[in-house]
C-alpha cells in the first residue's frame, strides 16, 4: 500500500471508530453502482465470511486490484499466482468468469438471473472502465482472459490505478 492508501484507511479508521462510540451505523456499499469514480471499502457479499475490500470504482464498474487489497482473493472460488503480477483460477479445471467471483452467484436463484445481471468490461488503461471503449469487444461482457497483466496492466510495476 502506497501512503495515499495507507493514510485513506487511517482516515476512515477514525471516522468509522468515532461513528461506531456514538452508535451509528456504517452502511458499506456492495458494489459501484450510483458511486462517484473513486476508491471505496466494498462488501460484495453479506456474510461474514467474507470480508471489506478496499477497491476502485470507474464509470460504476468494480476495478479488482490484488496489489491493493490481498482479501480480493477470497471473492474468487479459487485464486492463483502464476508469476508475480499474472492470477487466475486454479489449473485444476476450465472455468469462465461468471462462475469463478463469487458475487455473482450470491442471491441468485437460477443461472437466467445471473446471466443478465453480470455485466463485465475491461480497464484498458488499468485506471477506468469505459463501455463504448474499441476494446470492449463483447460489449459489457468482454473480460480479461486472466488477469489484465495479459494486456499490459502489470500490477507490481504500473500502480496507475
Amino acid at each position: 500500500m502506497n501512503i495515499i492508501n495507507i493514510l485513506a484507511l487511517y482516515a476512515w479508521t477514525c471516522g468509522l471508530l468515532l461513528s461506531l462510540c456514538h452508535g451509528d451505523t456504517i452502511s458499506i456499499p456492495s458494489n459501484c453502482i450510483g458511486l462517484s469514480d473513486g476508491y471505496y471499502y466494498l462488501k460484495l457479499i453479506d456474510n461474514d465470511e467474507y470480508p471489506i475490500i478496499y477497491a476502485k470504482c470507474s464509470n460504476e464498474y468494480l476495478i479488482l486490484d490484488p496489489s491493493i487489497d490481498d482479501d480480493i482473493k477470497s471473492y474468487f472460488n479459487s485464486f492463483e499466482m502464476y508469476h508475480h503480477s499474472v492470477a487466475g483460477p486454479s489449473n485444476q479445471y476450465p472455468i469462465n468468469w461468471e462462475d469463478w467471483f463469487l458475487p455473482n452467484n450470491d442471491n441468485m436463484d437460477d443461472e437466467s438471473e445471473m446471466e443478465h445481471d453480470a455485466h463485465y468490461v475491461i480497464s484498458p488503461d488499468c485506471g477506468t472502465c469505459d463501455i463504448a471503449h474499441n476494446r470492449q469487444l463483447y460489449d459489457e461482457k468482454t473480460v480479461y482472459m486472466m488477469t489484465g497483466s495479459m494486456f499490459g496492466c502489470f500490477w507490481n510495476d504500473k500502480h496507475e490505478h
